[in-house]
């Protein structure tokens, strides 16, 4: 979290082009870090059987979409399409854990 912070502190002060683009590497290859980690010690949190889902009403076409802009940058880089549908038949209204789900997308 401090590299993440520090990162987003020096990429609002003034910077050539070179510095802001490593900065921005640091910023992406620093938040994958934290999302590995954060996997890492929910596995344990399974294997302890001390997973909490939560139950909070979302919405979920949302959800899905703001998970898979974040794979979409990457997408892009290796100039493929991210294409994704959800059936009209499912409710956009939902109740469950949105951080879950977002997690699951991103880790397929």
């Amino acid at each position: 979290n401090g590299i993440i912070g520090m990162t987003q502190l020096t990429l609002d002060t003034d910077l050539t082009q070179y510095q802001r683009e490593m900065l921005n590497i640091v910023n992406s290859l620093a938040n994958s870090l934290l999302t590995i980690i954060d996997d890492i010690l929910d596995l344990s949190k399974i294997e302890a059987r001390r997973m909490v889902i939560e139950e909070i009403p979302y919405t979920l076409r949302g959800t899905v979409f703001n998970a898979l802009k974040t794979l979409a940058v990457k997408a892009n880089e290796k100039f493929l399409d991210l294409t994704y549908r959800v059936d009209s038949s499912v409710p956009d209204h939902v109740v469950g854990d949105s951080f879950r789900l977002r997690q699951i997308i991103l880790n397929l």
